[in-house]
């Protein structure tokens, strides 16, 4: 007799998102009032544990339901459900600086039922330029020591022996 085996993966495990990392469940992100249309703002990434189709993973920006209704989020900014890159979709103005808009972003995977993780996004439109490059988001930063004088966070104890 033949026994066959088939173990099949359970939709068990909710999308994770990866990059960039989550603070307190939420994400901030600069764009400049002269990015023009169409420029890459972030490229969001996420992973999921399980397998196959349940590994799958979709993304999508929703209004935010504290965002005031004028302008739309979704008339400003666009997402690839497939990618997770987010565009500029709309034109920004040097009016609108420090202006916030926020979204909240849902990453589904294509589990039966599908299980999914949200987060809320918040645009804040700077003077700074656009990066050179569509695809350069972020720019390198210098190191949190740089300019600072090295500072002990335990006490330090020396004992001389004569």
């Amino acid at each position: 007799a033949t026994v066959q085996v088939r173990v099949v993966d359970q939709n068990d495990n909710a999308p994770i998102i990866t990059h960039p990392p989550l603070v307190n469940g939420s994400l901030e992100i600069g764009v400049s009032s002269k990015a023009p249309r169409d420029s890459l703002v972030m490229h969001v990434r996420a992973t999921d544990a399980d397998e196959g189709v349940n590994a799958e993973v979709r993304f999508t920006l929703l209004d935010h339901p504290q965002q005031p209704p004028l302008p739309r989020v979704l008339d400003l900014f666009a997402i690839s459900q497939e990618t997770g890159e987010i565009f500029l979709a709309g034109s920004l103005s040097e009016e609108q600086l420090g202006q916030v808009y926020r979204a909240l972003l849902t990453v589904t995977d294509g589990g039966q039922p599908p299980l999914s993780t949200t987060a809320t996004v918040s645009f804040l439109v700077t003077a700074e330029a656009p990066p050179s490059s569509s695809r350069d988001v972020a720019a390198p930063q210098p190191s949190s020591w740089e300019g600072k004088a090295m500072q002990w966070d335990v006490p330090l104890i020396v004992i001389v022996v004569l």
